[in-house]
């Protein structure tokens, strides 16, 4: 409906209306967005503290306890409580900090947004509102921890692939010496 009513007013169909639908729905795509990484760091913390006080009130319990069954249970409790925070960051952050989640989906979020400015300037034909809209949707779902996740994958595995290429580049330049010595040797040998 919303489309057909874009449609039914000549006036309307022009970019600068396509762009001004857009940017509403890129706008509350922001706050959201800005609220879920609020929320991100702020639950990462809060069971990061609460999981690490627990350890602590448990194994300062199990130091201070007089009786031996009563320091093995609490220095227990204290080891699986422990382990169960190292499992949360493992299960939920797989040992990402939010920061760099954050990061990956902002950088997503940008490559995202450079895309949808490049065709803000394309006639209503070319980058119709439909095609706006659907942008911008996909500019509002690169905000997760999946996405974050993948953006930060993608950025390092393309960091790890200059390394490994100017490694196999410092390897063939060793060849290539260790082959002109060898050949200069030979060459200066006796005959």
């Amino acid at each position: 409906m919303a489309f057909s009513r874009y449609h039914a007013d000549a006036v309307r169909d022009t970019p600068a209306h396509r762009n001004a639908i857009q940017d509403r729905i890129l706008s509350a795509s922001g706050q959201r967005c800005n609220v879920f990484l609020t929320y991100i760091q702020r639950h990462q913390s809060a069971t990061d503290f609460m999981l690490g006080s627990l350890t602590a009130l448990l194994a300062g319990g199990g130091a201070i306890a007089t009786g031996v069954d009563t320091a093995r249970a609490l220095a227990g409790s204290a080891g699986i409580v422990s382990g169960i925070r190292a499992e949360y960051d493992q299960t939920y952050f797989q040992n990402q900090a939010a920061t760099i989640i954050s990061k990956g989906i902002r950088l997503r979020r940008d490559t995202l947004l450079g895309a949808i400015d490049a065709k803000r300037g394309s006639d209503v034909g070319t980058y119709t509102i439909e095609r706006a809209v659907g942008d911008a949707l996909r500019y509002h779902g690169a905000c997760t921890v999946m996405a974050g996740l993948e953006e930060t994958d993608t950025q390092l595995s393309a960091t790890a692939g200059v390394e490994a290429m100017a490694r196999a580049l410092q390897t063939v330049v060793q060849v290539q010496q260790q082959a002109q010595a060898v050949g200069a040797a030979a060459s200066a040998a006796p005959k």
